[in-house]
């Protein structure tokens, strides 16, 4: 059990870091200007602030709704997901469980900070094929869930557990 969490708690530690650190600087470099397109357009710097979840969903929600849902609805899931971290029975659910929670804490951090707004700065794609604007914590949830559904398609580990 303890190299289990030796292996999640830097790994929870470094989502978090390096989302936070990423949004700084998104804020010190980005705020107030226009795009930045690199790669001929196909990543794109642009700060944004976002009151809703993924894609603005639930923006235009009043204060009060959106703070139960996103503040305390996320915070209620995210424990539920530490619950299901706890249990994972393979190194790649255990990795990611570990981006999910890692990724919805950079992004409830930034809700408690920042009156219910998170901030968004990156958009990829190959020419009309783009995403919505993103940041590290939702590229780190992506990535997660990625994880999750590979691991829900591996053998299964036999009587091994983690450690």
């Amino acid at each position: 059990m303890r190299r289990r969490w030796l292996f999640v708690i830097p790994l929870l530690l470094l989502t978090v870091a390096c989302d936070q650190t990423s949004k700084r600087l998104a804020a010190e470099l980005l705020e107030g200007l226009g795009p930045h397109p690199y790669m001929g357009g196909s990543v794109v710097f642009l700060y944004a602030e976002n009151s809703g979840a993924f894609l603005g969903l639930g923006a235009r929600l009043t204060e009060t709704a959106r703070f139960w849902l996103f503040t305390v609805g996320v915070s209620a899931l995210l424990a539920l997901f530490v619950v299901k971290l706890h249990r994972a029975e393979s190194r790649l659910e255990l990795v990611g469980w570990s981006l999910i929670v890692g990724g919805g804490l950079g992004n409830l951090i930034d809700r408690v900070l920042r009156d219910g707004r998170v901030i968004d700065f990156l958009r990829i794609g190959v020419g009309e094929l783009r995403t919505g604007i993103f940041n590290l914590a939702d590229a780190a949830i992506v990535f997660g869930l990625v994880a999750l559904l590979a691991a829900s398609f591996a053998p299964p580990t036999g009587s091994r557990e983690l450690g």
